[in-house]
């Protein structure tokens, strides 16, 4: 999973076809000097954000500690906002609450 949420932050940044909605959430949420455009920098911060939030939900989810999240551990984790849906949306920014 870790390596799942690497490579689909790096291509849907890097993507052109990561357009309309989601490209402006990324660029407010990791254009940090406001250029507009994403950054090597900017980029590397992306992923070292998404390598913690996915470490903090498979801590707080990966209930029989083998590492990684089954079905029903995704779901649940779905269900309380820490993972996004299919459509790539969450309530909540990771899996911080207990």
């Amino acid at each position: 999973m870790k390596k799942f949420l690497v490579v689909v932050a790096t291509v849907a940044l890097a993507s052109p076809a990561f357009a309309g909605d989601r490209r402006e959430r990324a660029l407010e949420r990791w254009d940090t000097n406001g250029d507009g455009e994403i950054s090597q920098q900017e980029r590397d911060a992306a992923k070292a954000e998404v390598e913690e939030k996915r470490a903090a939900v498979l801590e707080q989810y990966d209930e029989n500690g083998d590492g990684k999240l089954d079905r029903e551990e995704r779901q649940a984790a779905r269900e309380a906002g820490d993972l996004p849906d299919r459509e790539g949306r969450g309530r909540r920014g990771g899996g911080r609450h207990r």
